[in-house]
């Protein structure tokens, strides 16, 4: 059997929802960043709803979207400040989808060597409904992925 030496990374991409949890991730991110003199790209997704009939809120959907891009973006720009260190570039961007594609056509555009993105731990029947973003991640990934699991979960 041939070995291959393992690629270090240097370009990480970081999913982030602005949770504690998304924070861990990129604090993983940034440490090894900083090692391997890598790159990090955070990326945040949102979904606007479906649209409805006018009398149930559907006329309102166009403001509601421009003001959730907004508030992602917003929000993209705290953490990426939160997040700086020296000796790293670190940048986001913020992309409407689902956060299983867009992660991954993330990764792709931005020539990740690995992706990091935190598991929020669900188990049982919230897992079932509302699948796993990590899973899907690590399933279509066109690189290695980093998968941070919840403090509590990780405790020894």
């Amino acid at each position: 059997m041939a070995t291959t030496d393992p690629v270090l990374p240097k370009r990480i991409v970081v999913a982030t929802d602005f949770t504690e949890q998304a924070d861990r991730a990129v604090a993983h991110a940034l440490a090894l960043a900083q090692r391997l003199d890598a790159r990090v790209q955070l990326v945040h997704t949102y979904v606007v709803p479906m649209p409805g009939p006018p009398d149930l809120g559907g006329a309102f959907i166009g403001d509601l979207a421009v003001r959730m891009a907004a508030d992602a973006e917003r929000s993209m720009q705290d953490a990426v400040a939160r997040h700086r260190q020296p000796g790293v570039e670190l940048s986001g961007v913020v992309k409407e989808g689902d956060a299983r594609d867009q992660i991954i056509e993330v990764a792709k555009a931005f020539g990740a060597d690995l992706i990091v993105i935190g598991s929020h731990g669900r188990r049982g029947f919230k897992r079932l409904v509302m699948g796993s973003v990590a899973e899907m991640v690590v399933r279509h990934a066109p690189c290695p992925v980093l998968v941070v699991r919840p403090k509590e979960l990780g405790a020894a």
